[in-house]
């Protein structure tokens, strides 16, 4: 049985907070790429893989149990080599510690 609601947002509006959030970390990016540029590329190799791999939670999307059980062998297996590479470079940079100058 479905609860009735009484107030709140609607089913589908986007949350205020989480939006401007956003936005103020981009314009924060944007505002500061050059540096985090200069920073990057005083990276160790190590360094730069801990780097991206702690960037790919926010440009891949995370699947769910669900999503990942609909998914076809060939898509399925690539999903596993991806999550061994992502545990081989949690491991290889467990200890790195990012410091952006």
């Amino acid at each position: 049985m479905k609860r009735q609601k009484f107030g709140g947002r609607q089913q589908g509006t986007p949350n205020k907070i989480t939006n401007e959030v956003r936005q103020s970390i981009n314009s924060f990016i944007q505002n500061n790429i050059d540096k985090m540029q200069n920073s990057f590329d005083l990276l160790e190799a190590k360094e730069k893989l801990y780097f991206i791999e702690k960037l790919f939670k926010y440009i891949v999307p995370v699947l769910g149990s669900s999503s990942a059980n609909e998914l076809n062998t060939s898509h399925q297996n690539s999903t596993d080599v991806s999550k061994k590479y992502m545990d081989w470079v949690n491991d290889q940079t467990k200890d790195v510690k990012i410091e952006l100058k």
